[in-house]
């Protein structure tokens, strides 16, 4: 069994509350729209964001096409509405920092969008060895390459490195690169999937 030098950590759905169905209520109601209606919009448009192909603009700009309503005034709806509904779970960030203090090497693999990036790193959190974003990289998870990516970042092979993700098919994706990886439930749980991983986990 390969010594665990990384942990490579999702962000909505792990790090933080995910966000998705509290985006859409809030750029709904901004619109003038039901949620329904948006997220149908959202959906068809949303992977290419994702993926950093589109900018925001062009990318309200399909939607609101789409739904038949003026296109937002604002400068980044998309920022406003996810600073609104970002809710970190705090013990999930303590967790990577005394990872990171004990000696493993840490990162952050998450599909967002550029201003939702952008408010990550307003954060200026300190808990991560590597940052990948797939709206910097144009290419998402599941797609192998990302995950790649990230493995380049951290200089660390994937046999010795663990993905955690709340989602059943990113972790299939991982497992295409031959990452380990832990399905995320609860933080009680995921201590104890690291701790079965052979990452001793302390908690104060």
């Amino acid at each position: 069994m390969s010594q665990i030098e990384a942990i490579i950590f999702d962000w909505g759905g792990v790090l933080i509350d995910n966000p998705a169905q509290d985006l859409i209520n809030y750029c709904a109601n901004a619109l003038g729209v039901s949620p329904q209606d948006y997220k149908k919009a959202q959906l068809r448009v949303e992977p290419a964001f994702t993926a950093g192909t589109i900018s925001e603009k062009n990318f309200w700009r399909k939607i609101c096409s789409e739904l038949a309503v003026n296109t937002p005034q604002t400068n980044s709806l998309w920022y406003e509405a996810f600073k609104s509904v970002y809710r970190p779970r705090q013990e999930m960030f303590d967790l990577a920092g005394r990872l990171k203090n004990s000696g493993f090497k840490t990162a952050l693999l998450t599909n967002t969008e550029m201003p939702s990036m952008k408010f990550f790193m307003e954060q200026t959190y300190t808990a991560f060895t590597a940052l990948t974003f797939s709206c910097a990289e144009n290419v998402s998870k599941p797609n192998p390459s990302i995950y790649k990516i990230t493995l380049e970042k951290l200089n660390c092979p994937a046999e010795s490195a663990v993905f955690i993700d709340d989602r059943p098919d990113f972790i299939e994706g991982a497992k295409a690169v031959r990452l380990k990886c832990i399905l995320y439930r609860t933080f009680d749980l995921l201590i104890k999937d690291l701790n079965d991983c052979g990452i001793q986990t302390k908690i104060s």
